[in-house]
Formats: structure tokens, C-alpha cells, sequence
């Protein structure tokens, strides 16, 4: 399952956060997509790096800009539970590079097409490696 592939140290996103702070969330981090929780701790939406560049052309309501106004319904989800296999025909399918993981209506993290394939790659790289010791 995907439990152990994804990024779970995402930094958590309210609906009330204003911009200032999610750019400086973005600029701290690797990360390309964030969920946005509501005031229950839900998953509300998410913010891209597209939602981010959006705002550029809102000069003057940076200040008054919260995650709530750029954020994105979060019409793609994944459980934790499915295969790393299932993970990455669903973000294919859906053509998209990111998708929130949630358990129990809250994300526990983001899974991204990126991560999926670098770990693929040290996979095969660790079989040639075992296949060329025997």
C-alpha cells in the first residue's frame, strides 16, 4: 500500500490562513500541491502552484487573500490503503500530478506522480542490483 510513499510532513493549510503565510509554506517546501483543512480538521480543498500564481494578478488584496478564496475543491482523493500500482493509474487517469491521501474524511498527507516514480526507480535499481550479486 501507499502508507510508506507518501509525504506525510505536509504542512497543514486552514481555510482562515492568508497568503502571506501559504506563500511562505510554499517557498519553505518541496511540495507542490497542499490540503486545506476546514474547522473540523477536514480536507476543504487544496492549493496548487497554479492556485499561487493566480493571485499574482491580485495586486492590493494579498492582505485580505485567505486559503479559502485560492483554494481548489479536492475532487480526487486516494486511501492510504491502495497499492502504490492503483496510486499511480488513478493520478494518470485523472491526469493529474498530485492527489490529498485521506483517512476519515482528513488528509493524512499528499501523494505526488514525482514521488511515485522516483520510488519506482530505486526499486528497479535495488532488483538489477540483487539480480547482479547472484
Amino acid at each position: 500500500c501507499i502508507r510508506d510513499s507518501i509525504d506525510t510532513d505536509v504542512p497543514a493549510i486552514k481555510e482562515s490562513t492568508p497568503l502571506v503565510r501559504i506563500l511562505k509554506i510554499f517557498s519553505d517546501s518541496n511540495n507542490m500541491c497542499y490540503p486545506v483543512q476546514d474547522a473540523q480538521g477536514g480536507l476543504a480543498g487544496i492549493i496548487t502552484m497554479d492556485n499561487i500564481k493566480k493571485t499574482f494578478n491580485s495586486v492590493g488584496l494579498e492582505n485580505f487573500l485567505l486559503a479559502h478564496d485560492i483554494m481548489e475543491p479536492a475532487e480526487n482523493t486516494v486511501s492510504s490503503e491502495i497499492s502504490l500500482a492503483e496510486a499511480r493509474e488513478i493520478l494518470k487517469n485523472k491526469g493529474v500530478d498530485y492527489l490529498p491521501v485521506i483517512k476519515n474524511r482528513k488528509a493524512v498527507g499528499v501523494l505526488e506522480m514525482r514521488m511515485i516514480d522516483i520510488l519506482i526507480s530505486r526499486k528497479i535499481l535495488e532488483i538489477q542490483k540483487q539480480a547482479g550479486s547472484l
